[in-house]
């Protein structure tokens, strides 16, 4: 109750300095409301099953050995390089988001929250990234209102929170696209060079907290700076872009592949295969993502797609609705060609649609007679009140969270049956999480007797469901 009312506190806050035209406290606000609806997310007591808890128990074992990332440590039975959760070495996912957790699980301990710390911490930072843009290319108060959808979506704060499929790899992603996408347009503002060379910085982060994806930053800058500087300055542009991107992200994909050849091929691989495969069963036809934007967005969200079109035809083709329009556009297309199909995977697009609806909105207003003003008034309340709706019901303020507290009590007394490092548990329902909080090696299934009697460890077998004739057996406590 308190989190909510909090909530409600910054949104009048936000919406009187706003109109009141005190912006630089209504982005300092925006920010804070950014902040706190993903603190008040990260607080949730237990890991997430897809995928935030792969990634916290790599993080975690990070820190016993930073140079081998590891999802089970020390496996007690054989298994397949192929299975991404259940294997020892672990290149699955590009590695900044992990060292950026495994430095806050340092800092703060096994806690849940404290992998997502910094998820939290740096896409609050991004309210400035998304004002600086929408404050470059047009105005003050455009910058404030794609600042104020991006802080309050409920999707990406529950990104940011772990809570829907691949969590902070695609949160990092975002965020270091956006930021390189930002220096790109302080850059056609202001032609300092230094700009280029942050944005770089930023791409080869983008690019390792997930892949190739953020060189979208370039179709942006060609369709933004293109007409103003002309090829041979733009080549040049370029090429200061990915000079430093390429000092940053290659180093990582040179040593796992000098030092875990086999896995990074098969990642590789598995890369390549999502283009044409459909993986862990996430289908849909080519309009899945068209789709799902106004279940993220809102069902409004459309009209300013269409509206980026017209503009793009009056305004040319070499324009800043172009450059913005593209960061969306090609993201959606790619995608929809792609066999496998996830919600987050264009969700380092979101910014451009945020920056399109705030741009909507006044063009709207300048189109529309004083007599018709009401009208744009009330539509523009429509639509903010549909995206805020849809952060109430992603952030859940009022969700009972006694479930997830009582299984995280009892993945403690694990340890006090004797689960620890060293120590591998059979048949728990839970392994990933337990290994994440507790330590040790830990199954979901119970074993047979050929792989007790091979195994050289000590171990637990949790007894529920578990019909084996012999074993150390304890009652589990799930």
């Amino acid at each position: 109750m308190i989190a909510f009312l909090v909530f409600l506190a910054l949104l009048v806050a936000v919406f009187a300095s706003f109109y009141l035209k005190r912006f630089k406290l209504c982005l300092l606000l925006i920010f804070l409301t950014s902040f706190q609806t993903r603190m008040f997310v990260s607080l949730d007591p237990m890991l997430h099953p897809w995928d935030e808890r792969y990634h916290a128990l790599v993080a975690k074992n990070l820190l016993s050995d930073p140079l081998h990332p590891m999802l089970i440590k020390e496996p007690a039975i054989s298994f397949e390089k192929e299975n991404w959760t259940g294997n020892q070495t672990w290149v699955h996912k590009q590695p900044l988001p992990l060292y950026s957790m495994a430095m806050s699980i340092a800092v703060f301990g096994t806690k849940a929250w404290a992998v997502r710390l910094p998820s939290v911490l740096l896409g609050s930072l991004c309210t400035f990234f998304v004002f600086i843009i929408g404050f470059r290319l047009w105005d003050e108060k455009v910058g404030l209102i794609a600042s104020f959808l991006y802080a309050t979506n409920g999707f990406l704060i529950e990104q940011a929170g772990g809570r829907v499929p691949t969590d902070h790899i695609d949160a990092f992603h975002l965020i270091f696209t956006l930021s390189s996408i930002a220096m790109v347009v302080e850059y056609h503002v202001r032609q300092k060079d230094g700009f280029l060379y942050l944005a770089g910085v930023f791409l080869g982060c983008a690019i390792l907290s997930k892949w190739l994806t953020a060189l979208i930053v370039f179709p942006v800058f060609f369709f933004l700076s293109f007409r103003d500087i002309g090829f041979k300055s733009f080549l040049i542009s370029c090429i200061k872009i990915a000079l430093p991107a390429i000092i940053v992200a290659a180093p990582w994909q040179i040593f796992i592949y000098q030092n875990f050849p086999e896995e990074a091929a098969i990642e590789s691989a598995s890369n390549w295969a999502h283009i044409i495969e459909v993986l862990d069963g996430m289908e849909g036809g080519p309009l899945f993502h068209i789709d799902k934007i106004r279940m993220l967005f809102g069902d409004f969200i459309y009209l300013p797609l269409i509206l980026f079109v017209y503009l793009i035809i009056r305004r040319g083709l070499f324009s800043k609705e172009m450059a913005v329009f593209i960061w969306l556009f090609i993201p959606l297309l790619f995608f929809s060609l792609v066999a496998t199909k996830m919600r987050g995977y264009t969700s380092f697009a979101a910014p451009a649609l945020f920056l399109m609806s705030a741009v909507s909105w006044f063009e709207i207003r300048d189109m529309v007679q004083e007599k018709h003003r009401k009208i744009w008034l009330g539509l523009g309340i429509l639509c903010l009140g549909l995206s805020l709706r849809f952060s109430f019901e992603r952030i859940k303020f009022f969700q009972s969270q006694e479930e997830a507290i009582a299984i995280r009590e009892s993945i403690f007394k694990l340890e006090e049956l004797g689960m620890q490092d060293g120590v591998v548990v059979f048949n728990n329902p839970y392994p990933i999480e337990s290994m994440f909080f507790n330590g040790g090696t830990s199954y979901s299934w119970c074993p047979n007797e050929k792989e007790l009697l091979e195994g050289d460890f000590e171990y637990l077998i949790l007894d529920e469901n578990c019909s084996l004739s012999f074993g150390r057996r304890v009652e589990s406590p799930f």
